[in-house]
């Protein structure tokens, strides 16, 4: 997780918000034992808690990955839509994000081959819970979009030995 996060996240500026929290230690970086949902959600739940329990001069936001678990990106956004739902049932939808990372992750309305799937693809299942607060400050929906676009632009301009060194699962 660590080394894709500084690697390919970092490496790339894939994410222009990251750098200075991970920096300042306020990014949690873990992965699950998890092999199924019913475990995922417990992993989930434990880290909602940490990010819960400490305030985002402390915690900004985690990565949780899933090394373990063999499942489909449609099962993964299926159970990353499931944790959604528990957030509102909860009451704190207004207060986390989730984000998908997976290794074939896929925009919607976007060709199979489009370089826009990639900024969000990872060696394995990764869920990013993100205070909102904090999201809404940083990136507008327009901040959100070119930021998109120029990560599509970016990865359509590496050569294809740099795909292989910052994305290698993809090959």
């Amino acid at each position: 997780m660590k080394e894709w996060f500084e690697k390919t996240i970092l490496g790339l500026n894939l994410c222009p918000f990251a750098r200075i929290p991970f920096e300042r230690g306020l990014v949690r970086l873990t992965d699950s034992e998890a092999k199924d949902p019913t475990a995922a959600q417990h992993s989930f739940l434990s880290e909602l808690e940490a990010l819960n329990d400490q305030t985002p001069q402390q915690l900004s936001t985690i990565l949780l990955g899933f090394p373990r678990w063999k499942t489909s990106f449609e099962e993964f956004l299926d159970f990353a839509d499931n944790m959604e739902e528990l957030l509102e049932e909860i009451g704190i939808g207004d207060d986390v994000q989730l984000v998908v990372f997976h290794p074939q992750f896929r925009l919607e309305g976007f060709a199979k081959e489009s370089f826009a799937h990639w900024p969000n693809s990872s060696p394995y299942p990764v869920l990013h819970l993100l205070r909102r607060p904090e999201v809404v400050h940083a990136a507008t929906p327009e901040r959100s979009e070119q930021i998109s676009l120029a990560n599509e632009a970016l990865v359509e301009r590496l050569s294809e030995s740099e795909r292989k060194k910052y994305f290698p699962w993809k090959f």
